[in-house]
């Protein structure tokens, strides 16, 4: 009887092209060491992930640091890379048939030059659609946190310093490469002042960069100043970067600028020309020498945002109230609206007047952490339930649609705010209430010490429900359907 393995390399190649573009790199890898039949069927992909997590064991029992180190990984994924890269025969180009390229490697010597001049080799055909590079520094994991070779995840600055050097190194080696890169992604370097825009000024096709843990090598307040009238740039993502400020002096075609924890002063981000920004997510603990901004002064030159989201991560309101009509024009085109990590204390009346002046705003989504892990920081700081305003003007809301609450809780307060939106959105068709999800470290301390969740819940069975769904709608002429823990 034939064997199964026979029956395979007996299809067609555009068959097992389809089979192996669904495998990680390790097991492409193997397959492209199968047989004469198989070698070149790898080598045919037009599209290519090639990444250092897939050569690490997922098997935890078979990882050890010893044959995993940074020089081990490195070598093979380098000889991966450069096979996969290459042409599978004389008379085939390989450079004609790759379209895509995402690899993810570390910032490792000497490794980086070999890995730029095979991706050079491919891109200077102008075929390539899209090419991507995640970079690790040495031993960093996916969230940029230190696995391999290095304990900590919080590197001193002279390794930041080395790590921002060899990125630059390596940028100024391989220029045709990164002239072709529509993505970055770079965490744990520490720049010169010239070298970012340097950087965006030669990576032409650029659209999404982002910066995890970044800053400048020379001065720890330094502002970064983008001024490309001229770049792809789509997103921009900066997560724990230690600039003082960010100038999006002009960027006309971002869309999206995430950043999520600055330690700076507010507003972290200041826009310019930015006519198609229509994506905004800012998150970060504010403090005490932070001051509250205000929203529409800060976000007076993006007027198109359809979405917003601000997280406050558990703290102190980083922003402060005002009158919704002076909110109105910049808001005027919001479709959905996030607010996020709001202190369990806290007041939410100053919500509904940044509803109000969204009047266009169809979903809502509101989120109350009520964890167990912070609780010495929630009994120490008084500032955080912040004395804004108890309820917004008697406004009607034509077309909110969706209002979603994570962190419901059977309370006067909360029980009370959802009444006033149900009066206020008059089109409101559904609103869903859940409970806030303990995270490992609530489970951890909750032994310890009172939990924050103690007290009222989302109802467990369907009488208190209906209960609850009767006393938010008793008086009231609406419609509205209301799910409840689910």
């Amino acid at each position: 009887m034939e064997s199964a393995g026979d029956r395979l390399s007996a299809l067609p190649d555009d068959v097992l092209l389809d089979i192996v573009k669904h495998l990680d790199l390790r097991t492409t890898v193997r397959v492209g060491a199968l047989s004469r039949r198989w070698r070149h069927i790898p080598r045919s992909l037009s599209d290519l992930r090639i990444v250092v997590p897939d050569l690490i064991p997922r098997d935890a029992s078979s990882y050890s640091p010893t044959l995993h180190t940074v020089e081990r990984i490195m070598t093979a994924y380098t000889a991966a890379a450069r096979w996969l890269l290459s042409s599978s025969s004389p008379s085939r180009q390989r450079k004609d048939i790759i379209k895509t390229m995402s690899l993810g490697f570390y910032l490792a010597n000497p490794h980086l030059h070999s890995i730029g001049r095979a991706v050079e080799g491919v891109v200077r055909s102008g075929n390539t659609e899209r090419l991507s590079f995640k970079i690790w520094v040495d031993g960093a994991d996916d969230d940029g946190r230190a696995v391999v070779g290095d304990d900590d995840d919080d590197f001193s600055d002279e390794l930041r310093l080395a790590f921002g050097r060899r990125f630059m190194s390596f940028f100024h080696a391989c220029p045709t490469a990164f002239r072709w890169l529509i993505h970055l992604t770079q965490s744990y370097l520490s720049f010169g002042d010239q070298d970012l825009p340097t950087l965006l000024n030669a990576c032409g096709k650029l659209e999404f960069l982002s910066l995890r843990n970044c800053d400048f090598a020379d001065d720890d307040g330094a502002v970064l100043r983008i001024d490309a009238p001229c770049s792809q740039l789509l997103e921009l993502e900066l997560r724990l970067c230690d600039f003082q400020s960010v100038e999006l002096i002009r960027a006309p075609k971002i869309g999206t600028v995430v950043c999520d924890t600055w330690q700076g002063d507010n507003p972290p981000v200041q826009f310019g020309h930015v006519p198609w920004l229509r994506n905004i997510y800012f998150g970060s603990q504010c403090h005490d020498w932070q001051e509250p901004f205000v929203l529409s002064e800060w976000l007076s030159n993006a007027r198109n945002l359809t979405t917003m989201c601000l997280d406050f991560h558990d703290q102190k309101i980083w922003v402060k109230p005002e009158d919704p009509k002076l909110m109105s024009p910049v808001f005027s085109k919001l479709r959905d609206l996030y607010i996020h990590g709001i202190f369990h204390d806290c007041d939410l009346g100053w919500t509904l007047s940044v509803l109000e002046a969204a009047s266009s705003v169809k979903n809502f989504y509101i989120s109350i952490p009520r964890h167990t892990c912070g609780l010495s920081i929630y009994r120490y700081s008084d500032e955080k339930a912040n004395n804004v305003p108890r309820e917004a003007s008697r406004f009607e809301h034509h077309n909110l649609s969706l209002l979603q609450v994570a962190g419901f809780a059977v309370e006067k307060k909360m029980m009370q705010y959802i009444r006033l939106i149900i009066q206020r959105a008059v089109r409101l068709k559904k609103i869903r209430l859940l409970e806030q999800l303990l995270c490992e470290s609530c489970d951890a301390v909750e032994v310890h010490g009172p939990s924050l969740t103690d007290g009222p819940k989302v109802p467990v069975d369907e009488r208190h429900r209906k209960l609850v769904r009767e006393r938010l709608t008793d008086g009231l002429s609406s419609s509205v359907e209301i799910s409840i823990g689910c």
